[in-house]
C-alpha cells in the first residue's frame, strides 16, 4: 500500500511542478488503480478463506484480465493511436495527390519547355539553312557575272589579238609583194 500511495504523492509533485504535462491523467489514474487491484489481490491471496467477505471471495472468482478504469485507459490510448492512424493516412495520401499533380504538371511544363525549344530549334535551323541557301545562290549568280564578264572580257581580248594578228598578215602580205 505504500508503494500505491508514494506514486500518487510522486505524480501529484510532478503535476503541480509543471512536470506532468507529459503524462496523461487518464493512464495514472488507470494505473494507480491497477496497483491498488494488485495489493488489494495480494492481501487476499494471504488471508485464509474464512476471514475473506463473500464480497471479495466473489470478486476473486471473476479474476478479470484488466481492471475497467486501465481498460478504459487503454482504450482511449487505442483511440488516440487510430485517430493519429487515420491523420497520418489522410496526411500521406494528401500528400501523394499533391507529389502526383506537381509530378504531372512538372511533366506538362517540361513538355511544354521542349517543344517550345524543338520548335525554336527547327525554325533556326530553317532560317539558317534559307540563309546559307540564298547565299549559295548570290555566290552562283556573282561567279556566272563574273564568269560571263571574263567570258566577254576574254572574247573581246580574242578579237582583238585576231584582228591585230589579221592586221599583221595582211601587213606582211603587203610587204613580200611589194609595192604595188
Amino acid at each position: 500500500m505504500s508503494k500505491v500511495r508514494m506514486h500518487i504523492e510522486q505524480r501529484e509533485r510532478d503535476f503541480w511542478k509543471g512536470e506532468g504535462d507529459l503524462l496523461d491523467p487518464l493512464e495514472e489514474v488507470a494505473f494507480i488503480e491497477h496497483m491498488f487491484q494488485s495489493v488489494q489481490h495480494d492481501i487476499d491471496s494471504s488471508t485464509p478463506d474464512r476471514f475473506l467477505s463473500s464480497a471479495t471471495q466473489a470478486n476473486s472468482n471473476r479474476n478479470p484480465d484488466l481492471p475497467p478504469s486501465l481498460s478504459r485507459g487503454l482504450s482511449y490510448r487505442a483511440s488516440q493511436i487510430e485517430n493519429s492512424w487515420r491523420s497520418a493516412t489522410v496526411d500521406a495520401e494528401r500528400r501523394f495527390t499533391n507529389t502526383r499533380s506537381d509530378l504531372e504538371k512538372q511533366a506538362t511544363d517540361t513538355a511544354r519547355q521542349m517543344e517550345h525549344r524543338i520548335n525554336d530549334t527547327a525554325q533556326r535551323v530553317e532560317e539558317r539553312t534559307n540563309d546559307t541557301v540564298h547565299a549559295a545562290e548570290k555566290r552562283m549568280a556573282e561567279t556566272s557575272h563574273k564568269a560571263e564578264d571574263h567570258a566577254k572580257d576574254t572574247e573581246s581580248k580574242m578579237l582583238q589579238v585576231a584582228e591585230n594578228t589579221a592586221e599583221k598578215v595582211l601587213h606582211m602580205l603587203k610587204d613580200r609583194r611589194g609595192p604595188g
